[in-house]
């Protein structure tokens, strides 16, 4: 059995995507909200989520939706679990979810490889952060970046991780 696990982005993310020439048995889909629960606010980080089983080939649609609009609490998980899917080659499980959560900001230095981030300040003058360095197309206040390295630790700028929300799924999946 394999498992395999992804955080949820406010845009198509995909869960699973099968290989050419691989047939997969998709055993179970748990999603957690990892936001902490407020005793206050019952509804405080809740989130939406969908899920599709889509065709090779075919368009994300309403025709292969089996989740619309699932709100999770924060805390909950959800199984998908009394089913068992097959999933051809070019077949995939995509969930998108909302809304975005917004994360402290992070400093040169302290990125994560191959997250997604957005800048939110250059850094003070003479001592700005070159976010070119880190894999942004330019050091403009707002433009999204992944992060193709932890970056060279110089300048205090600041970024946040975009586009993420607090769901994490995992799927548990079987190759026929």
């Amino acid at each position: 059995m394999a498992i395999t696990n992804i955080q949820v982005e406010n845009v198509n993310t995909n869960l699973l995507l099968v290989p050419a020439e691989k047939r997969y048995a998709v055993t179970a889909i748990m999603i957690c909200n990892t936001e902490t629960p407020d005793p206050a606010d019952e509804n405080a980080g809740t989130v939406s989520i969908d899920m599709h089983f889509i065709p090779a080939g075919k368009p994300k649609s309403t025709l292969n939706m089996v989740l619309n609009e699932l709100e999770l609490r924060a805390g909950e998980t959800f199984s998908f679990d009394t089913e068992k899917i097959i999933l051809d080659a070019g077949d995939r499980v995509t969930m998108v979810a909302s809304p975005e959560i917004v994360y402290d900001p992070v400093v040169a230095g302290n990125f994560v490889v191959n997250k997604k981030y957005r800048i939110t300040s250059v850094g003070t003058p003479g001592n700005e952060t070159d976010f070119t360095q880190i894999g942004a197309a330019n050091n403009d206040v707002g433009t999204i970046f992944n992060a193709t390295n932890t970056g060279s630790g110089n300048g205090d700028g600041e970024a946040r991780l975009s586009g993420y929300t607090s769901l994490t799924a995992t799927a548990s999946y079987l190759e026929l």
